[in-house]
């Protein structure tokens, strides 16, 4: 193998390795409310990660957050969190 060659393959090996960290895996678990009175069922969280850097670094805390408001804001409409 040419030094060339062997550049080339570990080249396309780090590339590898740095798109699958870029893969749209979920940032938060979901949570999912059902209002008793309606039925009616919302589920929040599980946002898709951006295949950014920023979005990596600072994604997780965003999505917690936002996650977090969602199930505050249905909570005050009378959803409860499905068992």
């Amino acid at each position: 193998m040419s030094a060339k060659t062997a550049f080339l393959a570990v080249a396309i090996a780090l590339a590898g390795l740095a798109l699958g960290g870029c893969a749209t895996a979920p940032l938060t678990q979901t949570t999912t409310l059902k209002n008793p009175k309606t039925g009616k069922t919302v589920t929040c969280g599980g946002k898709q990660a951006a295949p950014s850097f920023w979005h990596g670094a600072f994604g997780y805390k965003i999505a917690q957050r936002h996650k977090k408001q969602c199930v505050e804001e249905h909570e005050r409409k009378g959803f409860k969190q499905a068992g």
